[in-house]
């Protein structure tokens, strides 16, 4: 049967991956499985489990309406403790269930808006985080009784996502006792003092707890000063499981999380970095004496930074981040981290504080998990022609074996088009990576349309992973190039901290460099029908080139940043965000350099018609930032049309709502189609 070219709809068929977490013995992968529901308008997560040597087709554990994520295995491989709302009269609550089967048990009753569950080592309690509401706290932003006014007295008030916040702030809980593996369903539901104890308080978010071998303490971190919503300054603490004075183990200049014991209790890894480039210092890997003492860096030889930092359209970023896993004989710490335009899993020894890669493929892992016992990795991974499967990887071994094709007989059925990598030359010395996408059904001696497509960020990255959007405009006749200016995420420190004070400048000139390249380097693309789309950083370099050159013929700007004086004081990262490396300075301290890297300054030169998609509910760039351009381009008589999605946050590409997801992605098809012939 002929394959067909990829559609809008497709996006609903696309069945995606999450969080693998092996088993203790190594033998068996849980993972997350999310489908999306077009006519119900929602998405569907269940869990899912597979054999790790791939001798089965994976079965789904876990079934009804509500979602079930965060799936984590109790340490004898008996149970799994989880996160879900499959109770309609509930919000999401920690639940249990035995791999054997069988209905889950609720443990908690009123959590709020639960972390995932972390099992201490002997399989006897379970930590999470949870947002807790006080009096106290009430009190101190002026709430009163019998009001729906709100009043804030926190600098940080409100979170892309989340909305205004709720007064709340995040503790750490343990739940215990247990229920045992054999104990009936609907017995051993707790809730705040039937079963859960309370092991923080105070106005302080504490997040990523972590369990001591011996299971009596915990660590997590936490900004436990006056100045608690400065979230780029958090330390390391200490505090007994059975509750008790805590503890604290660090005193850095910068963000200390997600920590990890080693095995044999000795030592602590955790990621952080001490501000030397403010928030656009690549995060690396630290160690600390169990007891507290020394912090050196293990990754101090690796210029990479942390994390899987690719950005696809198919998945947001992580809630928190992945903490590093530790091998059996605590010599050696496995993370992920990027390196150009791929994600993988690399290793840190303590012995010679040498980075290594141990998976290897033009692919992202974008997330994993590891069995000490079978020195054996479950991994999710995306490329450029899939979505997204599970793999499996052993440490000698750098070559991952797929166990599910979860999206293959959708596969079968489409064309794809293969991204083309090339390199660009800048006069800097900076080779900037970049790739080409031809359109479905190519033929020589044709002139095609491309679209040069711009990341958010900007400290992310383009790579090898599945992107729908770059599917959809090659199966509708366009070619689309894709980069990463200087700003990107990937390619070592001096690369990624390049924006600073120079939005506009040197990464402008990189995204026309890749354009000029790619239209020299191949003919077949027609210079005068380029169009250009980006979203977030992205939006605001598409506004900026607009407003500084004729060469498109058509733009597509998404939840764009437009005026770096207003977004100051609306977004909910902005006070801190354009202050620390971007911009500089405070506004009221530096108006013009604020106005002169906004692309509102420069709207009067802009001639090229733009679509302008917006969420309603973006507080990470305000929908007055679109309103703002979108004024002034009537006012100049440009061709220009706003659309606003509601009930969509920054994330709207990504997490939004499957019918407004599908709507934007037919408005920019219909765009491009409209102005590039």
């Amino acid at each position: 049967m002929p394959k067909r070219a990829i559609t809008v709809d497709d996006l609903f068929n696309i069945r995606l991956v999450f969080d693998p977490q092996i088993s203790p013995d190594g033998k068996t992968v849980a993972f997350v499985l999310t489908t999306p529901d077009l006519a119900r308008d929602a998405y569907h997560s269940h869990i899912w489990l597979v054999p790790s040597d791939g001798s089965a087709s994976p079965r789904q554990f876990t079934f009804g309406e509500g979602k079930d994520r965060a799936p984590r295995w109790s340490p004898d491989g008996k149970r799994l403790a989880f996160i879900s709302d499959r109770e309609k009269d509930k919000a999401e609550q920690l639940c249990l269930i035995a791999i054997t089967g069988g209905e889950a048990q609720r443990l908690t009753d009123d959590a709020n808006k639960p972390s995932a569950p972390v099992w201490s080592p002997d399989g006897t309690l379970i930590a999470y985080t949870s947002k807790v509401v006080t009096q106290d706290s009430k009190t101190a932003n002026g709430v009163r009784d019998n009001s729906d006014v709100k009043s804030y007295t926190r600098l940080n008030y409100k979170a892309d996502g989340e909305g205004l916040w709720d007064y709340a702030w995040r503790q750490v809980f343990v739940f215990t006792p247990l229920p045992s593996p054999d104990q009936k369903s609907g017995e051993g539901r707790g809730g705040r003092g039937s079963g859960v104890r309370q092991l923080t308080r105070g106005a302080f978010n504490h997040t990523a707890p972590t369990w001591s071998p011996d299971s009596k303490t915990l660590v997590f971190a936490a900004n436990r000063t006056a100045r608690a919503d400065e979230t780029n300054v958090t330390d390391l603490w200490a505090v007994p499981a059975q509750g008790g004075a805590i503890r604290r183990l660090t005193r850095g200049r910068g963000p200390a999380s997600a920590p990890a014991f080693s095995p044999d209790g000795k030592w602590l890894a955790f990621v952080g970095h001490a501000n030397e480039f403010s928030r656009v210092t690549q995060p690396g890997i630290y160690l600390l004496p169990a007891r507290g003492g020394v912090v050196r860096k293990l990754t101090i030889n690796f210029d990479r930074g942390y994390g899987s930092t690719i950005v696809t359209d198919l998945r947001a970023g992580e809630e928190s981040v992945l903490a590093p896993q530790w091998s059996g004989d605590s010599s050696t710490v496995y993370f992920l981290a990027t390196d150009g335009g791929t994600s993988n899993v690399y290793t840190a020894t303590m012995r010679d504080l040498q980075v290594k890669q141990v998976t290897q493929g033009e692919h992202q892992v974008f997330d994993f998990s590891y069995s000490r016992a079978a020195n054996r990795f479950a991994l999710a991974i995306t490329d450029a022609l899939n979505p997204n499967d599970v793999f499996v990887a052993r440490a000698n071994n750098p070559r991952p074996t797929r166990v599910t094709r979860v999206n293959a007989d959708w596969l079968a059925s489409v064309q794809l088009a293969m991204p083309e990598r090339f390199t660009v030359p800048r006069d800097d010395g900076w080779d900037v990576e970049a790739w080409l996408m031809k359109p479905i059904g190519w033929r020589a001696g044709k002139k095609y349309p491309v679209v040069l497509e711009i990341h958010g960020g900007p400290h992310s990255a383009y790579g090898a992973a599945f992107f729908h959007e770059f599917q959809l405009l090659c199966a509708r006749g366009f070619a689309v190039v894709f980069t990463n200016p200087r700003g990107s995420a990937g390619y070592g420190q001096d690369f990624v901290k390049a924006t600073y004070h120079d939005w506009g400048g040197g990464d402008y000139r990189d995204l026309m460099a890749a354009m000029d390249h790619a239209l020299e380097k191949c003919p077949w693309l027609d210079s005068k029908q380029c169009g250009v789309a980006g979203g977030s950083y992205g939006g605001y370099m598409t506004d900026w080139i607009i407003t500084h050159t004729h060469r498109f013929r058509a733009a597509v700007a998404m939840r764009a940043l437009n005026n770096f004086y207003s977004f100051y004081g609306t977004s909910d990262i902005g006070h801190f965000f354009a202050t620390d490396w971007e911009v500089g300075d405070e506004p009221w301290n530096n108006p013009e350099e604020y106005l002169a890297h906004s692309p509102i300054a420069h709207v009067a030169q802009c001639q090229t018609p733009l679509l302008i998609l917006h969420g309603e509910k973006d507080m990470r760039c305000p929908t007055e930032q679109a309103e703002q351009f979108y004024i002034a381009l009537k006012k100049l008589g440009v061709p220009t049309e706003f659309v606003r999605f509601p009930d969509a946050s920054h994330n709207l590409s990504r997490n939004g709502k499957p019918k407004l997801r599908k709507e934007r992605l037919e408005r920019i098809v219909a765009w491009f189609a409209r102005y590039l012939r």
